[in-house]
This record gives structure tokens, C-alpha cells and sequence, in this order.
């Protein structure tokens, strides 16, 4: 009886053994035809990118920066074109302030941003830190430079100037979504010499494809002071509050001649296509 058994057993595994042989041969009677040359091709992309929240600067998700100079009011710089971008540089500005004596340290206001496509039950708008977006979609991979000028001396519609008042920055940082991070290097703190090209940062040959941002501080940089930002109905000045980034100052020596009225300044930034010498 054991014989039959193990008999009927081994029959049994080579039935199946040829049944499974032979579909598999009829599976491959044509042959197997193989190709390599699947493609997709790509040129280079078209700038500028919508501005993105520059401590999570996703462009899949825009935003529009306010005008820190007249709150509610929409930022509208004329951005650069082409595949190699500066998408926005946020407006230093450095609120309305008495005039002191003594040597003086005046913080810049924060950028406000409102988020386009905040979801239910999510923030609709935030303060960030001042910064400075660029895109490379060029697809060749050469790096690139991005560099600030300051190109006068802060000034009154007069022309009269404002002597010896100095811009600095410092706890900079870089923030993308690039899947590339490697082949980047910045300048975290550095003070603006009228005239002079100051050095940002920059990314390496055969790096830098993607959306960056160069922010002008970080989260822990924002503070909240008061500020005379706001107006009564005579057009006097009123004392409000307002958030403030430390990381941004600008620098006011004692005794200078200063008259109540408004002095600006021209900041050119410039965005290279090639790597930076050394930052």
C-alpha cells in the first residue's frame, strides 16, 4: 500500500511539474521583444516662480507677501525673467522711529505673508523673516551667485543724506525644497558697505537646480516691539505694535544729523550663472 502511495505521489508532482512547464512555454511561443530607448526629453523651464513661505518655501504652494511699509497692502516687486530667476526680495523697512542722540539700533518690520492655499482650520496669514528667492530651471547644472549691492547712501527727497547709517544681517540662512542640498554655501552675517557687492550665497557646478531661499533670519529672530505705524486723524504718528526682526538692523551713530521725514536707499540684488569664487 505505501508503494501506490508514494507511487500516485510522484505521478501527481509530475503531472503538475509538465502542466506548469508547458504553460509557460505557451506563455513565451512569441519570444520576448526588449526596448531601452524609452524617453522623456526636457528643456530648459520658464521663471519667475511665485514667492513661497521662506521657512518652507514649497512651490507647489504660493503666497503673497504684504507691503511692510503699508500694512494690508500686497508687495509687488517686478521679479527677474528666464529659466535663472530671482522670484522676490522682501523691502527692508524699518518703521517709523524717534530721533535719538545716542547711537541707535533700528530693527527691521518682518515680512507679513498671506498663505493662497491655507486649508480649513489652518493659518491664513504669518510673519517671516525678510528674504530672497531664486529658481534655476535651466537644467544645466553650471551654479550660480547670488550677490546684494547697496548703491547709495540713505537719502531724503531732498537728496540730503542720512551719514553713515549701515544695514546688517546676521543668523541668515538657507531654506529649499530641493531634492539636491548639496554644493551650497552662504554668508551668515555681514554688514553693507555703500557701493561695495556684498556676497549671499551660492551653489556649486553640477548642484542648485530648484527654488531657493536666502532668509534674512530665522523664526527665533522675530520680536514683537512697539512701533508708530499708525496714524490718527490729524496724520500724527501713534504708538502701535508691530513684529519685528532683529536679524535685520540698521545701524545710526550718535549726533547724526537727522531731519523727521523719511530717508530711503536702493538695495540691487544680482543673481550670477556661475558659481561664486569663494563665499
Amino acid at each position: 500500500m505505501m508503494k501506490k502511495m508514494i507511487g500516485v505521489a510522484l505521478m501527481s508532482t509530475m503531472v503538475l511539474g509538465s502542466l506548469s512547464t508547458t504553460s509557460l512555454a505557451e506563455e513565451n511561443e512569441g519570444g520576448t521583444l526588449s526596448r531601452d530607448d524609452n524617453a522623456v526629453n526636457f528643456i530648459s523651464g520658464d521663471g519667475p516662480i511665485a514667492p513661497t513661505d521662506p521657512t518652507d518655501p514649497d512651490p507647489d504652494i504660493p503666497v503673497q507677501p504684504m507691503d511692510p511699509e503699508h500694512p494690508g497692502e500686497p508687495d509687488k516687486p517686478t521679479p527677474t525673467s528666464g529659466p535663472l530667476s530671482i522670484d522676490y526680495a522682501s523691502k527692508l523697512y524699518f518703521g517709523m522711529n524717534k530721533i535719538s542722540t545716542k547711537t541707535a539700533n533700528y530693527k527691521a518690520i518682518a515680512q507679513h505673508i498671506t498663505l493662497k492655499n491655507a486649508e480649513e482650520g489652518e493659518p491664513t496669514e504669518k510673519d517671516v523673516p525678510s528674504y530672497v528667492q531664486i529658481t534655476d530651471q535651466r537644467g544645466s547644472l553650471s551654479g550660480w551667485n547670488l550677490s546684494v549691492t547697496q548703491t547709495d547712501k540713505f537719502k531724503d527727497v531732498s537728496g540730503a543724506p542720512l551719514e553713515n547709517a549701515q544695514i546688517s544681517i546676521s543668523d541668515a540662512n538657507i531654506q529649499t525644497k530641493a531634492e539636491d542640498k548639496e554644493g551650497l554655501t552662504y554668508v551668515g552675517s555681514f554688514a553693507l558697505t555703500v557701493g561695495k557687492s556684498q556676497p549671499l550665497m551660492s551653489a556649486a557646478e553640477g548642484h542648485g537646480a530648484g527654488t531657493f531661499v536666502y532668509s534674512m533670519g530665522n523664526e527665533e529672530s522675530l520680536v514683537s516691539e512697539k512701533d508708530y505705524n499708525k496714524m490718527d486723524e490729524n496724520g500724527m504718528p501713534l504708538e502701535g505694535d508691530a513684529i519685528k526682526n532683529k536679524s535685520i538692523l540698521l545701524n545710526v551713530p550718535a549726533n547724526a544729523k537727522i531731519k523727521a521725514t523719511c530717508y530711503t536707499t536702493n538695495l540691487n540684488w544680482v543673481l550670477g550663472n556661475t558659481p561664486a569664487n569663494a563665499l
